[in-house]
């Protein structure tokens, strides 16, 4: 990809199958795609960077903008965080899931001699971080602890000022604003 006056070559290979961490690198619309089963409308192409002991692979899949149960859109989503039922009501600014890591299966299709890696993403691990981004196995992916929700984070992390109707307060890991993600806060 070019960028500025430096030049980085497009990753080469197909992506091993299995459990993998895939960074969404860029997100493009596409409009409307003639598959065989039928017309989708509103695709948007996922550029999709995965690591595997060092070496980069890259996967684009199509999405359709669905947020049926089973579209893989709506995984996606799920997969970074994001509540499939808040974006009915205000939308979703597609940029912003850029950079977003998700842990997804890859998996391989093939075409003649040619074989392709697709990706099916999962809900996160327990150990994910809300911001999107995941640790494991105890490495940081938000950016060397500069998250506040990362393993590394050095300053401490605090709860959420709502009070629920018995009194007691939650302590769901609270955003910038003070207020969880269940209750008002950014995601």
């Amino acid at each position: 990809m070019l960028e500025g006056t430096h030049y980085t070559p497009e990753p080469q290979g197909v992506c091993p199958v299995g459990l993998h961490w895939a960074i969404i690198k860029a997100v493009t619309p596409i409009g409307n795609k003639q598959t065989s089963y039928g017309l989708k409308t509103d695709v948007v192409r996922f550029d999709l960077r995965v690591n595997v002991d060092g070496k980069e692979y890259k996967i684009q899949p199509d999405y359709p903008l669905s947020i049926h149960s089973l579209s893989n859109f709506r995984k996606l989503l799920i997969a970074v965080r994001i509540s499939p039922d808040s974006i009915t009501k205000g939308g979703l600014d597609l940029k912003s899931l850029e950079g977003r890591v998700f842990n997804g299966q890859v998996y391989h299709t093939g075409k003649g001699n040619e074989i392709h890696a697709g990706i099916i993403p999962l809900p996160p691990p327990l150990d994910a971080c809300p911001c999107g981004k995941a640790t494991l196995a105890g490495k940081d992916y938000c950016g060397g602890g500069n998250c506040k929700w990362s393993i590394d984070a050095q300053t401490p992390v605090e709860t959420c000022s709502y009070l629920y109707e018995s009194g007691d307060k939650c302590y769901t890991l609270a955003t910038g604003n003070g207020l969880c993600t269940a209750h008002g806060g950014v995601q």
